[in-house]
């Protein structure tokens, strides 16, 4: 019998997913062994379905030391009749995938200690013969989640559509065999509600061909119940059946038979040794034919809680597989090393043995008013999914760490509804949290423990091409490894993706999405849309889980990570081993995206400065093209995702002023070795090829963006709610050190105090006060490679504008003579500089067109400014074309 770890057996970087079923479990082989190995292999999404009894009994009980709990993979109770039982690991690539069905539990004994029994099958896109069992077991599984909701399900549906070997799972519920090789067949028997797997059996097994049942099995009924049924089916077979003498619940009430013997384990197995002290907790039913031989391997023991009868199944939940093959010199039983060769013994001589306990599979369970089916969080929102509403006046939500203490009790008045929304209190940490239980007003339970869900920790497990490659990009940003064109890069393959063209707008295409969207409410189709389209979403009307998914938007996620490299915050991993195993992996990965993306020093010719150049500036043309489309729209709001989307762009330009370019020799020699700049710090206006023009444009057409709105959307969920305004700071303080850079750009204008002035008053309009640390902020978020930039200077600047912005705040109410070169406010337009008045024929009629200048508008080379195209209307807000268009008008 070849002896292995399974888990060290998975090849490196085939999959990405799994989903792991067990009985027991034990948590720290779970985290420390488990999970940590499948992470350095690169699978991250992982999923854990455990039995509901056995993790109320662990939670709170063997939990308090676990770093990873519900932040790196998703964990469930299952409740069933009996006990949920099933063994079965399935991992998942996205052209191939690997599943194992045996005995033992996610437990070190069920993983090395024990005698455990396995069955390894791979398939991938070149091999299809084995697809059909795949889909049985798919199918199995996707039943087993059926009553589960939130995140957990999430996960499960990422795993299908990110694996083609299960884009067309077909289910086939009855049992069949399947070509495994050329002597080999193979059959999946898992538990069903109308089949059990004796039924199975009984379907693929030549009942009267039957000459000898072989049973090895720790857990018997103690009337030998199933093991009578087997004789009863199969009445031409002599039943042997092997016990180990110091561990399990043997038959020992039963009837005797005279086809029926019993074997010691230590007899049957030559290869344990005198001192070998390892439980035998391997399930398996070989049969015996006249020309065949079956070997039914699995999660069963030889009870009718697992085997079911021919009428119904079994109370438990199992899963097993059936080999079928021609008899030859050598069994299965002799590759496994087991030869009945001693005498059987006498069942009765076994029942004084005090080491035998009952199995506490089959124990009896407590009946709850309901299931918690899952609880995630999301911050300090939290979403409590039940099987069943409860009908209580009053009941009490217990909120626990992991060590078992209460943190939390939230009383709930009665509801008729099966989904809980609670808000933690403020003065719980939150990463505290670990599992949820209901109780009734007396203090007794009235569900079982669930596990609370990170959400947001969780979501970045997502295997879609599209999320990884976003998470490396997160990566590489908090690890200080990025640079500019990576956005830049990033953001150039989404447009390219979901556009024919980088600029075009396709209305039919948006539609066909976002009814999609509403209808699927997937968030993963979300995280993939490009800022334009994600704005046509919300604009939409949206169903309220999709606005709950805002959080998981590219912009958002890209621009924490930002924020988190600029505040220095470093996430620190239980063990530095764990790390640097995770490190690699990643490492592995973004290098092999990163081949095509060149660094800052790297050598580069004037071929390639030209062209990445160019697509620096296509980045921030596509960025105002898009504020400009959707602005033309009505009735919008802002969201988090318009303050993520603001930061990037500015965090780019700020990346790219002034950084010198490493050219090669060629390149040198042709420009004298003149030094040059990806993007220095004045240009011409009109040419946007420079820090200044572009710093200008894109602050002034997002606070044009921001004049054209509704306000920012009001958040609901706490968290989220206090992002968005965390986000507005920082989008304030990044705005004023771009616009500080602009001014200290070139030698003093009046133009450019203007524009300065113009945009920092919209600033302050839009984003929000100053927070009392602005300028510790200021200093700290200043991009370090900036020439000649004085911080003093610069704050004097902002201190000069935030004077005459609060004199401003005035004029808002009392709006002054409308002249030339005077200050206006528009509720559409925000703040800016007349430009022109168009007065009327009767002098005693007031201004009512003006025209407007404001840095956003396209910039005009003859007035030297950047000028609103058309003439305001101060009455409605409208733009007139023309001045032919004002003629027109009859002034009355």
């Amino acid at each position: 019998m070849e002896q292995r770890k399974l888990f060290n057996e998975i090849p490196n970087g085939k999959f990405h997913s799994c989903i792991l079923t067990s009985y027991s479990i034990d948590f720290y082989f779970l985290e420390e062994q488990a999970v940590r190995t499948l992470r350095s292999k690169g699978i991250y999404n992982i999923s854990v379905l455990v039995d509901e009894q056995m993790l109320d009994n662990n939670l709170g009980a063997f939990t308090s030391n676990l770093r990873q709990l519900a932040s790196t993979y998703a964990i469930n109770g299952i409740s069933c009749k009996g006990v949920f039982h099933p063994k079965i690991n399935l991992f998942l690539g996205y052209e191939e995938a690997l599943f194992l069905i045996g005995s033992g539990n996610l437990t070190s004994s069920g993983h090395g200690k024990n005698y455990e029994l396995w069955g390894a099958y791979y398939i991938n896109i070149k091999d299809h013969s084995l697809l059909p069992l795949l889909h049985q077991v798919w199918h199995y599984i996707e039943r087993l989640y059926k009553p589960i909701e939130g995140i957990s399900r999430q996960k499960l549906n990422w795993m299908k559509k990110n694996c083609s070997l299960l884009e067309h799972a077909k289910n086939q519920s009855e049992p069949n065999f399947f070509k495994l090789d050329e002597k080999t067949d193979v059959a999946f028997l898992g538990s069903a509600p109308n089949l059990s797997i004796l039924k199975g059996l009984y379907t693929l097994l030549p009942k009267k061909e039957v000459t000898e049942i072989t049973v090895l099995a720790p857990f018997y009924d103690s009337n030998g119940k199933a093991l009578l049924m087997l004789s009863q089916l199969f009445p031409n077979a002599n039943v042997r059946v092997i016990l180990q003498d110091n561990y399990g619940n043997p038959p020992v009430d039963i009837d005797e038979k005279s086809n029926i013997n019993f074997y010691l384990w230590k007899d049957a197995f030559k290869a344990i040794g005198e001192k070998e002290k390892k439980v035998q907790h391997a399930k398996l039913f070989h049969f015996f034919t006249t020309d065949y031989e079956y070997c039914l391997v699995g999660s069963s023991n030889a009870t009718i809680a697992a085997l079911g009868d021919l009428e119904k199944p079994g109370a438990n939940e199992e899963a097993s597989y059936l080999l079928k093959r021609s008899r030859s010199k050598r069994s299965y039983l002799d590759e496994l090393g087991i030869q009945l060769k001693s005498k059987p013994i006498d069942i009765r001589d076994l029942k004084l043995n005090e080491h035998f306990f009952k199995d506490n599979s089959e124990k009896e369970r407590v009946n709850k008013l309901t299931c918690l089916l899952t609880v995630d969080r999301m911050g300090r929102s939290v979403e409590i999914h039940l099987s069943k509403a409860i009908y209580l006046k009053e009941f009490v939500i217990g909120i626990f760490n992991k060590a078992g203490n209460e943190l939390s009790k939230v009383t709930q008045l009665t509801t008729s509804e099966k989904l809980i929304n609670i808000v933690i209190d403020k003065k719980i940490d939150i990463s505290l949290l670990a599992y949820v239980q209901l109780f009734d007003t007396t203090g007794k339970p009235i569900s079982n423990k669930q596990v609370v869900h990170d959400v947001e920790q969780l979501h970045k497990t997502n295997p879609s091409p599209e999320n990884q490659r976003l998470i490396r990009l997160i990566s590489s940003i908090e690890n200080g490894w990025s640079n500019p064109f990576e956005l830049i890069e990033y953001y150039h393959s989404i447009q390219a993706y979901n556009s024919n063209t980088q600029i075009s707008v396709d209305e039919k295409n948006y539609t066909s999405k976002i009814t999609f969207l509403k209808d699927n409410e997937n968030e993963e189709n979300i995280s993939s849309l490009t800022y334009d389209e994600f704005n046509q979403l919300l604009s939409s009307e949206a169903s309220p889980d999709i606005k709950k998914l805002i959080s998981q938007h590219h912009s958002i996620r890209i621009a924490d990570a930002i924020l988190k490299l600029f505040n220095e915050v470093k996430e620190k991993e239980a063990y530095q081993d764990e790390e640097e195993e995770q490190a690699t992996f990643e490492l592995q990965n973004l290098s092999t995206e990163r081949e095509n993306i060149r660094e800052f020093g790297s050598k580069w010719d004037e071929k390639m400065i030209s062209r990445q150049k160019k697509r620096n500036i296509d980045f921030f043309s596509n960025y105002g093209y898009t504020l400009i489309n959707h602005d033309a729209k009505k009735e919008y709001q802002l969201s988090i995702a318009d303050l993520s989307m603001y930061l990037i762009v500015l965090h780019v330009l700020l990346d790219l002023v002034d950084q010198e370019i490493n050219k090669s020799t060629d390149a040198e020699n042709i420009k004298n070795n003149k030094k040059e700049v990806w993007l220095s710090k004045s240009g011409k206006y009109e040419n946007y090829d420079s820090f200044a023009p572009l710093a200008l444009d894109v602050i002034g057409k997002f606070m044009l963006y921001c004049a054209g709105s509704k306000g920012f959307v009001k958040l609901e969920d706490p968290y989220l709610s206090r992002k968005q305004e965390l986000y507005k700071q920082i989008a304030l303080t990044k705005t004023l050190i771009s616009l500080s850079v602009v001014y200290q750009s070139t030698s003093y204008t009046r133009q450019l105090s203007d524009w300065v002035e113009i945009l920092h008053y919209n600033a302050r309009n839009y984003l929000g006060e100053y927070q009392p640390n602005f300028s510790k902020e200021f200093r700290k978020l200043k991009s370090k490679q900036i020439q000649n930039f004085l911080i003093e200077k610069a704050l004097n600047v902002v201190k000069g504008c935030e004077t005459r912005y609060k004199k401003m705040l005035y004029s808002k109410v009392n709006q002054p003579q409308l002249s030339k070169g005077s200050f206006y406010f528009s509720s559409t337009k925000g703040y800016g500089i007349i430009a022109d008045v168009l007065s009327p024929k009767d002098p005693t009629k007031e201004i009512r067109f003006i025209k407007l200048v404001h840095p956003g508008h396209e910039y005009n080379c003859e007035a030297k400014e950047f000028l609103m195209d058309g003439w305001y209307n101060i009455a409605d807000g409208s733009v007139l074309p023309s001045k032919k268009e004002f003629k027109k008008i009859q002034y009355s």
